[in-house]
């Protein structure tokens, strides 16, 4: 059975201080479990199934590269309804993120609050339907009217669900119990020097994937420790609305504390804040897909997902797939010297007397959705 892994975070006490070691798990399984497949075979079900938080970016990913590997340009339909299915899943991820997964940060009285909350876990139900109604988006997307529709209304009701359990504060909120808790103890631990991904713009040149594509190729281990010229980049909504949407807030947040757990969860509620007031139609420009072709049978697709960046490069020979590379978000963060290590790193030297619990918060705000184990030497 194919495993996505974990991240496993060790602090080491001496007399004269501490060090920080992360390790991640995750390896290639999967990515190399694609090749030699025929291109229409199980790659699919594999990408769904194994990726079961977010299967509709990743099918999306790999159907998108592989049209632009096989020279196919889909109609502006299909691609259209693509990203509008990468977005939706992106809102409820984000949604439950803030609702469900933000709990574990809490004090046993909150979790208590929450626990006997009727309207707070009957959104939770709801949230469960949602995700549940979605799913037939990781099967083909085909463009038609029928699907449109089942998206728009899909993103009306999660868009309503969001503004009542996220940012109506009449009733108990996951999400402004989390920012109060940030406001009280900023987790900034001085200034994180970490680099934003650089815009869609930039990202999205033939240049730039000629680059990607010579480091794939170089480096044995890119997939797991990606870098842009070498170096790792904060990925996500906190790069998308500084560099794409030119958030004031933010970008004063982020000068002054550069990637802080505080900064980190401002930006997702930012940016679903952001999308509740549009379609997925109307959506600011940083969230289309974008393919290119480098050479013949190779596609390389760029989507932005709700963690951030996801790359998958598909090479064909005779319909069947002989190289593939994915790309995900959580490999932005989590890799030796980069923004999540550098983050714990500063958090390993503070006075706190819950390292454990405030480590597993910080890795929350790069990635809340891979597991991680905290260990104390």
């Amino acid at each position: 059975m194919l495993e996505s892994g974990s991240i496993t975070v060790t602090r080491t006490r001496t007399a004269t201080g501490s060090s920080l070691s992360l390790t991640n798990s995750r390896s290639r399984a999967v990515a190399k479990s694609l090749i030699a497949q025929p291109a229409d075979g199980p790659a699919r079900t594999i990408l769904s199934l194994v990726y079961g938080l977010c299967p509709i970016a990743h099918t999306v990913a790999f159907d998108s590269a592989l049209a632009a590997a096989r020279g196919i340009t889909p109609d502006d339909d299909i691609v259209n309804q693509r990203a509008q299915a990468v977005r939706l899943e992106a809102l409820l991820e984000i949604i439950r993120v803030l609702t469900q997964d933000a709990r574990t940060h809490f004090s046993a009285a909150e979790i208590d609050l929450f626990s006997k909350d009727t309207r707070f876990n009957q959104g939770l139900r709801s949230l469960g339907a949602l995700r549940a109604a979605s799913a037939f988006l990781s099967q083909p997307i085909k463009g038609d009217d029928k699907t449109s529709r089942q998206i728009q209304a899909l993103w009306h009701s999660a868009t309503a669900l969001s503004q009542s359990m996220i940012f109506d504060e009449t009733h108990p909120n996951a999400a402004m119990t989390l920012m109060s808790h940030l406001d009280k103890t900023p987790f900034a631990f001085g200034h994180i020097l970490c680099e934003l991904m650089p815009s869609a713009a930039e990202m999205r040149t033939p240049e730039r994937v000629h680059t990607l594509i010579k480091a794939m190729d170089a480096q044995a281990d890119f997939d797991l420790a990606p870098g842009i010229d070498g170096t790792p980049k904060i990925t996500g909504p906190l790069a998308r609305l500084i560099n794409d949407e030119h958030d004031e807030t933010l970008t004063k947040l982020y000068c002054s504390e550069g990637a802080s757990t505080r900064a980190l969860c401002l930006a997702r509620l930012r940016e679903l804040q952001l999308w509740c007031c549009n379609t997925p139609s109307q959506l600011p420009g940083s969230f289309p897909i974008w393919t290119y072709s480098p050479f013949d049978e190779t596609g390389v697709s760029f989507i932005e997902t709700a963690r951030g960046l996801l790359i998958h490069r598909v090479a064909l020979e005779e319909e069947r797939v002989v190289t593939m590379n994915i790309v995900a978000p959580t490999e932005w963060h989590f890799q030796k010297d980069g923004p999540a290590q550098k983050a714990l790193s500063a958090l390993s030297r503070s006075e706190t007397s819950r390292w454990k619990e405030d480590a597993l918060l910080v890795a929350s705000g790069f990635d809340a959705c891979v597991p991680v184990t905290i260990l104390d030497n």
